[in-house]
């Protein structure tokens, strides 16, 4: 099982302590835990992650009009946000909510995504996603598999083309969407199949009206990986 993990597209993260970590992962998410020479790897569904000791913290409150650019959020996916709220919540997780409830981001898969964040307590940003117009195809647990990797960009084409150069291709044509707090956002989703035909999707987007900074060196999540090659969040001209 270990030989088969290492042929996948993954994320690499690193954790101030691994088998907390570990344990969040797996009494929360929904995480099987795999150990490693070098770290742990924790698999859910589609979803790998590999866990190397180091420094991890939460991305701080970034300058207004401004917002982090590089590798953000993993998103995990649902078959019912309301009850995905209800788990994490009955577990005291912590939350980020739109005034108590989900959020929504329209037009993305036709009809949209409802989505909340949980901030880990090693500082990463996990999404629970539910797309509305097509059903998970992981039942049970509420949460299960990977949705996409979350990635906003100073530059949208030059991350789509950095890529697509890499064989990921669009899942739609890519949105603008607008809100009150954000203003104008362009998104698309683009994605790959790894050698165990295992999919990894990422969602490249850019607030089209805020100034793009670079990612803090202390954030957990440190890039992508295939098997033995990586690819950093900011090293395929994200910046």
């Amino acid at each position: 099982m270990l030989e088969q993990l290492k042929t996948r597209w993954g994320v690499r993260l690193t954790v101030p302590d691994l088998e907390q970590a570990a344990q969040w992962l797996e009494d929360n998410l929904f995480f099987s835990i795999v150990d490693d020479d070098a770290g742990v790897l924790a698999v859910n569904g589609n979803c790998l992650l590999e866990l190397l000791p180091g420094e991890s913290a939460a991305l701080p409150a970034p300058a207004a009009g401004a917002y982090f650019a590089g590798l953000a959020h993993i998103a995990l996916r649902t078959r019912d946000i309301e009850e995905a709220i209800t788990w994490c919540q009955i577990r005291g997780l912590d939350l980020q909510l739109d005034n108590g409830r989900r959020f929504y981001n329209p037009k993305v898969y036709g009809e949209g995504e409802y989505f909340f964040n949980i901030i880990s307590p090693f500082g990463v940003v996990f999404e629970i996603s539910e797309r509305l117009a097509e059903p998970s195809p992981c039942q049970s647990p509420v949460i299960c598999g990977l949705d996409h990797l979350g990635l906003p960009s100073a530059d949208f084409a030059v991350a789509v083309d950095a890529f697509s150069q890499l064989g990921f291709v669009a899942d739609f044509a890519p949105v603008e969407n607008w809100n009150e707090t954000e203003g104008s956002i362009l998104c698309g989703m683009f994605g790959q199949d790894d050698p165990l035909g295992q999919r990894i999707t990422l969602e490249i987007y850019q607030f089209l009206d805020w100034q793009a900074v670079s990612m803090p060196e202390s954030y957990g999540i440190k890039g992508l990986l295939l098997g033995q090659s990586g690819i950093t969040a900011n090293g395929i001209s994200l910046f």
